[in-house]
This record gives C-alpha cells, sequence and structure tokens, in this order.
C-alpha cells in the first residue's frame, strides 16, 4: 500500500514543479551522481576564472527524528494534497506510540509527536517534502541538496547575501522545529583573493575548514583529487582489518588534518 501511496507523491510534487530542483535525494532519476557533477562544475568553473568561493556546508541535527508530525501534516496541505490521499497519509502519521527496550526492560509506551517512520518506503518521501519546505527560505544563493544535506555557494564577494540566506534559514528551520547541527556546520573558503568572510548562524561563527567530505567525496581548496584517492587507498587497506585500532587511528588522523597528501596516505599503506 505504501509504495502505492508514494507514487502518488511522486507524481504530485514532480508534476506541479513544487519540489527544488536542487533536491537530489529520495527522488526518481537522481541520485549522489548528478549532485556532485553539477556542485563540483560550479565550483571548478568559478574558480578557474579566479573568482573566490564560499561554500557553506550545512549538516542538521537528527532531523529524521525532530520532524514534528502534526507540522509534517500541514505540509501535506501547503503541497495541495486533500481528500482521501490527505486523510490517509494523517490516519498513518498520527497516534504512532513509541517505547525504549534496553536488555529485558520496556519503557512505558508514549505517543509518538515528531519523527517520520524510518525503515518505511513513504518515509523518505515525506522527509523531503518537510526539508524542501524549509530549503525555500534561500532566495539569493545558489545551493545543493541532499536529502537535508546542504551546501550554500556563492562568490565570496556576495558575502552579504550568503549571510543573509543563512539568517533566513535558520529562521525557517526553528519555525519548523529544526536546528542546525552547528559543530559539524563549516565554511571553505577557495581562491587565493578569498577576503575568508566570518559566517555565522544562531550568532556562532561558522568553523573554517581546509578539507570536507561532500557526500564522500573530499573537498579540498585546491580542488585536486589526491586527498580523495588517498582515503580510498586507505579504505581498501582496512577491509577485513576492522580490528587493527592502529590502521584506524591513521585514517582519522588523515580525516583531521587537511593538508595530508597522496604521497603520505601511500606512506601508510606501504607500512605493510
Amino acid at each position: 500500500m505504501e509504495r502505492v501511496i508514494v507514487e502518488k507523491l511522486n507524481s504530485h510534487p514532480e508534476l506541479n514543479n513544487l519540489i527544488s530542483d536542487h533536491q537530489h535525494g529520495f527522488r526518481k532519476n537522481r541520485s549522489v551522481v548528478p549532485q556532485l557533477v553539477v556542485i563540483h562544475d560550479y565550483v571548478q568553473s568559478t574558480h578557474d576564472r579566479g573568482i573566490p568561493i564560499d561554500i557553506i556546508l550545512i549538516d542538521l541535527l537528527k532531523a529524521f527524528d525532530r520532524i514534528s508530525l502534526r507540522k509534517l501534516i500541514h505540509c501535506i496541505e501547503i503541497y495541495g494534497i486533500k481528500g482521501q490521499l490527505k486523510n490517509w497519509l494523517s490516519a498513518y502519521l498520527n497516534d504512532r506510540k513509541i517505547a525504549v527496550k534496553v536488555a529485558d526492560t520496556l519503557t512505558t509506551w508514549t505517543d509518538a509527536t515528531s519523527g517520520v517512520p524510518q525503515g518505511s518506503v513513504l518515509g523518505p518521501v515525506l522527509f523531503v517534502m518537510y526539508i524542501d519546505i524549509c530549503i525555500n527560505a534561500i532566495s539569493q544563493t545558489d545551493f545543493g541538496l541532499f536529502a537535508d544535506d546542504t551546501k550554500l555557494l556563492g562568490e565570496a564577494s556576495a558575502s552579504s547575501q550568503i549571510q543573509s540566506d543563512l539568517d533566513a534559514l535558520t529562521e525557517k528551520l526553528e519555525e519548523w522545529q529544526l536546528s542546525p547541527n552547528l559543530a559539524k556546520c563549516s565554511v571553505v573558503h577557495l581562491g587565493r583573493q578569498n577576503p575568508m568572510y566570518s559566517y555565522k548562524m544562531k550568532g556562532i561563527d561558522l568553523t573554517k575548514s581546509t578539507c570536507e567530505k561532500d557526500l564522500g567525496v573530499i573537498l579540498s581548496l585546491d580542488l585536486k583529487p589526491e586527498k580523495h584517492i588517498g582515503l580510498v587507498v586507505l579504505r581498501l587497506n582496512l577491509l577485513g582489518k576492522e580490528g587493527d585500532s592502529t590502521e584506524a587511528n591513521e585514517m582519522g588522523d588523515f580525516l583531521k588534518n587537511g593538508d595530508t597528501n597522496f604521497q603520505q596516505a601511500m606512506k601508510v599503506v606501504k607500512k605493510k
């Protein structure tokens, strides 16, 4: 039954152009690869023209668990979903109970007021619809989106517009009971003449980073693939050696050190 409902939902927003075209997560004929291609093509072409770029990577705090079910039903109405389909979805989301089991002890069952049903067929589609309502707050800056994995991208000279969109996004997220995970949000400044503007969310300066993982691909200041290749080599080297804490620590050091290059990664491998 859920698959039938998913088909209905997928056809509705697609036909009416309601879901942002930037969204590549949990959508038909979309995936990580085209999202990465679009973003990296923009970044590389702008960088090649000598234009400094700022990339803000935003992580949301336990987004799947914090979706308000009451607001999710309101979101369904915003998309113009009415009648039997809306009633079915409301019944599907309402009157859910949750409990936690530790060893042989089960807590008291209580009403679930937040969180999309994880492990369900419908959950990801409803999640994307909810996130899209918040993302609509971004009006002046280009961005990339995979589920709730959000990146704002713009020329460094447009820092005021980028900050304005960050403020609008933060406000919208709070309105819909979501929050950025500030410990995991960061900024990558590209370009030698980049003024390194300090972006803020909730009044807190975002961490400036020289190396970040974007949907599994390493993004570094030089835009070269060596760091990503080095990480892949390390992962291959760790296959079948899950219990080797030394190698795991070496891999962790690689991720933390933005200046680590391919040759250094290969030295780790050659220790064998």
